[in-house]
């Protein structure tokens, strides 16, 4: 399965939302930066997902993405409110991300080893 795309998308979520957090670290107060953060990043999540929709996934990696990126949206979603700790929002976004950030890269190095096999047991040497 080819989830290079993915796995670029992902780490652009969280190199965007540690921007995000770091200018809310700074800027505690702000009105106008945690909404913006907060609808960047969802419509990041939902390209995410749509991307995701579009490979056309077995039903049980289908789920574990979508479940992952519900729970980044979920951490999304508090980034900046008043009274939940940012360093929380944080933790929680970069715990369902990173997992994800590996499931896709292990899906990507699964999927080529059916042709491996196949390449070995025409005697054909292995390039990689």
């Amino acid at each position: 399965m080819r989830t290079l795309e993915l796995q670029v998308r992902v780490r652009r979520l969280l190199r965007i939302h540690a921007e995000y957090a770091a200018r809310l670290a700074t800027e505690p107060g702000s009105q106008e930066l945690a909404p913006a953060a907060r609808d960047r990043l969802l419509e990041l999540l939902r390209e995410l997902r749509a991307a995701w929709t579009a490979l056309g996934p077995p039903e049980s990696l289908r789920r574990y993405v979508l479940g992952a990126a519900g729970a980044m949206e979920a951490a999304v979603a508090t980034l900046g409110t008043p009274g939940i700790s940012l360093a929380r929002s944080v933790s929680e976004f970069r715990e369902a991300a990173l997992p994800l950030l590996f499931f896709l890269r292990g899906v990507e190095t699964e999927s080529a080893l059916p042709e491996l096999e196949l390449l070995e047991a025409a005697g054909l040497p292995r390039s990689a």
